[in-house]
């Protein structure tokens, strides 16, 4: 990730004058990536399905307090 935010900050060396600009994309893009990534391994991991089952149950148990 860190390679990752270096490089795209040095945009602002090579494609646009805007130094303030190529920093908030370079920020939005490392978060992106981190995003991308942090899901990828929720899936591969099997946490997925477990946070999937307690939001489920959380909703049910919710259902059944209210109604």
């Amino acid at each position: 990730m860190i390679i990752f935010a270096v490089v795209a900050s040095n945009i602002h060396w090579h494609w646009t004058p805007n130094g303030y600009l190529a920093g908030i994309l370079a920020f939005v893009a490392a978060l992106l990536a981190l995003e991308v990534v942090g899901l990828f391994l929720i899936q591969l991991s099997g946490i997925g399905q477990l946070m999937k089952f307690g939001l489920a149950l959380m909703a049910e148990l919710a259902d059944a307090g209210g109604g």
